[in-house]
């Protein structure tokens, strides 16, 4: 498991592409501006850090603390 302040800074970093996708999901915010915007970063947050939120959200008892940087990413991870 990752030390607790890379942990507290992957949740803060996941809250803010998951809120971000939330303004989305409501209709408040355009999704091909905030993945013109947000994309490339959630992507490469995505590949470096996803399994380590995937272990935080089993561990923490969350369901999916992840789901705004899969939302929001624009490629793959190579």
């Amino acid at each position: 498991m990752a030390d607790a302040r890379l942990t507290n800074a992957l949740i803060t970093i996941a809250g803010f592409f998951n809120s971000a996708n939330d303004c989305i999901e409501a209709g408040l915010c355009d999704r091909a501006l905030m993945q013109g915007l947000l994309g490339d970063e959630a992507t490469a947050l995505d590949c470096v850090f996803g399994r380590v939120l995937v272990r935080v959200a089993d561990v923490s008892n969350v369901s999916d603390i992840g789901f705004g940087l899969r939302a929001l990413k624009t490629g793959s991870c190579e």
